[in-house]
């Protein structure tokens, strides 16, 4: 690459953090909902927790049994061709 696209490159990235602003990502519900378990209702906050946790856990479970599903498919395939080559 030349220096010049290199250096845009970099000053883009640069001006991109500089300006960059801090978001709180969380929907007003959630928000309320962790709020008041603060003062003592732990049950909400666990729920709360146990949400985001499944919300967090399943497209990796998903994405996992994909990938199980096609190496075996793609196994059972190579095996068919190891024992027609014979």
């Amino acid at each position: 690459m030349k220096f010049s696209k290199v250096l845009h490159i970099a000053l883009l990235l640069f001006a991109l953090l500089l300006f960059s602003e801090s978001v709180e990502a969380q929907c007003a519900m959630c928000r309320a909902s962790a709020e008041t378990s603060i003062d003592g209702q732990s049950t909400n906050l666990i729920g709360l927790n146990r949400g985001i946790l499944y919300l967090l856990g399943m497209p990796y479970i998903i994405a996992s049994v994909l990938i199980y599903v096609v190496w075996r498919t793609r196994k059972a395939n190579q095996a068919k061709e190891a024992e027609a080559s014979l």
